[in-house]
């Protein structure tokens, strides 16, 4: 029998991680902050060693504020 990980509340975490939960490539993301899809501050920031995290939540209401296509 394994020993349970805890699992801590996260906001930020790296690009790939964000990719293996989300599906969304790393270029993807990177593409989505060139262009200003994301903007800094609201879904991802740039941690003190310069990695790029994505924010959880940001990303959420990124997907929940999306106009429908008719």
């Amino acid at each position: 029998m394994t020993t349970p990980v805890p699992c801590l509340p996260v906001d930020y975490i790296q690009i790939s991680v964000f990719e293996t939960i989300t599906g969304y490539s790393a270029d993807a993301v990177q593409k989505k902050i060139q262009r200003g899809e994301w903007r800094e501050g609201l879904v991802w920031r740039r941690a003190p060693d310069g990695r790029i995290l994505v924010s959880l939540r940001g990303y959420h209401k990124w997907v929940e504020n999306q106009v429908q296509g008719a």
